[in-house]
């Protein structure tokens, strides 16, 4: 199993709390959003930790090259995600037909069924959703669009996972590569092409661009690239992962300043705030926790971590409902609060 780590359950916390001030107008947060590119990297870094440790127990256990269980995987997915996502799901919609309209509270029952199906960001794509418009048109489950792309990513990476880590025989300029470098190696070129394309597309069609599984895979493969291969590593240097956290704190409270909803995005912009959640996830690997992850890891950053999903999944459609209910007293911050 891999090591417990109170620092990337309270960067769950922070990551959480922009997106909830983004989405209240917060002053000082036009930037908040970017902490679901947070999130994206620490999900890819926590999945690919878990599948490389059930690889290496597994070879361990004298198997041979190692196997993990890809529907042991997607049960214990589906038992993290589906509950509270349901729950809200089902919420959302009786409290649609309950208060409003018929024909908005049809587009919600509409919308529902895709979030059911993990295909909220399809369906916001062929919408042609703007997710930075603001109105009391958005949909109070347009927030599921993020974890569609995180699942249809993985209904990929743990067969690719499997499938590159039991080839044996793979050099590259006569170096034999185990079975951790093959396997971030292909999280690397896979998480290139996807920058790549998001770069493309968030110049051509910026509205896809963001909801898009193939703009935004390479965020989730840089975590996975750092979940494997930090996988034997005895962490950084001490002052090395001192710097290294507060260059990647400094640098998510930049993307936070520098980044609002005129910022194309996510294309190269979003370099910002998942290099910061890299620097983070780097510096906290060792047995060492530098000052900001110790911070970090204090109880109340990780209270709010260990229910940043529920959060998530809840704020939004309070604030759509807030804003359909009482257009003008949702107006101002307190209100909204």
């Amino acid at each position: 199993m891999i090591r417990f780590r109170g620092d990337v359950e309270g960067l769950r916390a922070v990551a959480v709390l922009l997106v909830i001030l983004n989405h209240l107008g917060v002053a000082g947060f036009g930037g908040g959003f970017v902490g679901v590119d947070v999130f994206f990297v620490i999900s890819g870094y926590l999945i690919t930790s878990l599948l490389a440790a059930e690889y290496a127990d597994d070879a361990l256990a004298g198997r041979g090259r190692g196997r993990i269980s890809i529907p042991a995987f997607y049960v214990r997915r589906a038992r993290r995600i589906l509950p509270a996502a349901v729950v809200v799901v089902i919420a959302v919609v009786v409290g649609a037909h309950t208060l409003l309209n018929p024909l908005r509270a049809d587009e919600v029952t509409h919308d529902a069924w895709w979030a059911l199906l993990f295909g909220s960001n399809v369906n916001f794509i062929n919408q042609a959703t703007d997710y930075f418009q603001q109105g009391l048109a958005q949909s109070p489950l347009q927030h599921y669009w993020s974890l569609a792309v995180e699942e249809q990513f993985y209904l990929v990476w743990p067969a690719l996972f499997a499938i590159v880590a039991r080839v044996h025989g793979l050099s590259l300029f006569g170096y034999r590569l185990w079975w951790e470098r093959r396997v971030a190696l292909s999280a690397a070129l896979l998480g290139a092409a996807s920058l790549a394309w998001s770069v493309s597309d968030t110049a051509n069609d910026p509205a896809s661009a963001y909801f898009s599984t193939f703009t935004r895979g390479w965020e989730l493969a840089l975590g996975a690239l750092i979940g494997v291969a930090m996988r034997r590593s005895a962490g950084l240097p001490a002052r090395l992962a001192e710097a290294l956290a507060a260059g990647g704190a400094a640098l998510l409270v930049v993307a936070c300043v520098t980044i609002d909803d005129t910022t194309p995005f996510p294309g190269d912009a979003a370099l910002l705030p998942t290099l910061a959640t890299a620097a983070l996830l780097l510096a906290g690997s060792g047995g060492r926790t530098p000052l900001v992850g110790r911070l970090l890891s204090l109880r109340p950053a990780r209270f709010v971590g260990r229910i940043s999903y529920s959060m998530y999944l809840w704020h939004w459609p309070l604030i759509v409902f807030a804003q359909a209910l009482y257009p003008i007293g949702s107006v101002s911050i307190a209100g909204r609060l």
